[in-house]
């Protein structure tokens, strides 16, 4: 059993929710439990999961701690990742402060119960975010979040059937052809040199985006998941 601050990010919107624990496998196990089973005490984090799904959230953890700095710390990190701000996160209160009573938490829920989108508001939300730059440091941290991990299957099975029997750009088939025939290296997060011919490819094998380690070669991008690459 180990404690700890950890972070849930969903990476669509690349906002987070900070929280603490004394045993955080078991946090991450009740988060993510209430959240599939649409009960999670937090309806802001709770309507971006239903909406986005299991494959769009991370859990990580920030820091190990004693049980007694807990309070402290998450404190610190909500302060430091500013989670309280309904923009940027899912905190709704800073743990120093006074909790939700059973009450406001049964009107909260009862208020939230079943409660579905419309079309017209699903179109209104994307026109929203639809064109919105994201600032480098939420572009940091989405990217923190990602480093080493792989879209689930459904995921990558979703997005590659609604891709399928589209038709790319000339321009796009270009680039993808270039991609494939030059000579790269890659440096991993933990310094080890890749040499290879073929983004495509290699980007698969390691759970990587093409595209956006195709902007890293060309210098458009610092990294992409903590990983530099160098076209040879």
């Amino acid at each position: 059993m180990v404690s700890g601050i950890y972070v849930i990010t969903c990476f669509v919107n690349g906002k987070v929710y900070v929280g603490s624990g004394k045993d955080l496998a078991d946090r991450r196990s009740h988060h993510f439990s209430a959240l599939k089973g649409v009960r999670h005490r937090n309806a802001h984090l709770q309507a971006s999961y239903t909406k986005y799904g299991r494959g769009a959230f991370s859990f990580a953890v920030l820091e190990y701690c004693s049980v007694e700095d807990l309070i402290a710390r998450e404190t610190w990190w909500i302060s430091l990742l500013d989670s309280c701000n309904r923009i940027k996160g899912y905190n709704i209160l800073p743990p120093d402060r006074h909790e939700l009573s059973d009450e406001t938490r049964a009107k909260i829920s009862c208020s939230n119960m079943g409660r579905v989108f419309t079309e017209e508001t699903r179109r209104k939300i994307g026109a929203a975010n639809r064109g919105k730059a994201r600032s480098q440091e939420l572009r940091d941290r989405i990217s923190v979040a990602k480093r080493g991990k792989c879209l689930p299957r459904e995921v990558v099975e979703r997005r590659a059937a609604s891709q399928r029997g589209v038709p790319r750009k000339p321009e796009t088939v270009i680039k993808v052809a270039i991609a494939n025939s030059d000579y790269y290296r890659a440096t991993s997060p933990v310094g080890e040199v890749f040499a290879f011919r073929g983004l495509n490819q290699f980007c698969r094998e390691n759970c990587l985006q093409a595209s956006k380690m195709c902007l890293v070669a060309q210098g458009k991008r610092p990294h992409h998941k903590g990983w530099k690459c160098l076209k040879v």
